[in-house]
């Protein structure tokens, strides 16, 4: 049985913004919430994203499908993923 209390329960992926700039973007799992913070630059402080886009949630959701054993997560973290972005996003 895998402690899920063990490690850090996080994501972090950079990304190129269409003026040239640089993102970094870290979604950090506090409990059953999810956190999205962002800085530019490394030694940036860390700002938190207040209304995360879809595409953030989309990469989160895309990198917890690719990672999710290593990184400690189970399927059931994946579907409330979906929930959430279905939720916030209804087409």
């Amino acid at each position: 049985m895998l402690n899920r209390d063990m490690g850090k329960q996080e994501i972090s992926w950079k990304l190129r913004l269409e003026d040239g700039t640089k993102r970094e973007v870290l979604a950090r799992r506090f409990g059953r919430e999810w956190r999205f913070m962002e800085r530019g630059r490394r030694y940036d402080p860390w700002r938190d994203i207040a209304d995360p886009s879809r595409e953030d949630w989309e990469t989160l959701l895309d990198a917890l499908r690719r990672r999710y054993p290593r990184k400690g997560f189970t399927e059931e973290d994946i579907r409330a993923v979906e929930r959430c972005i279905a939720a916030r996003f209804p087409t």
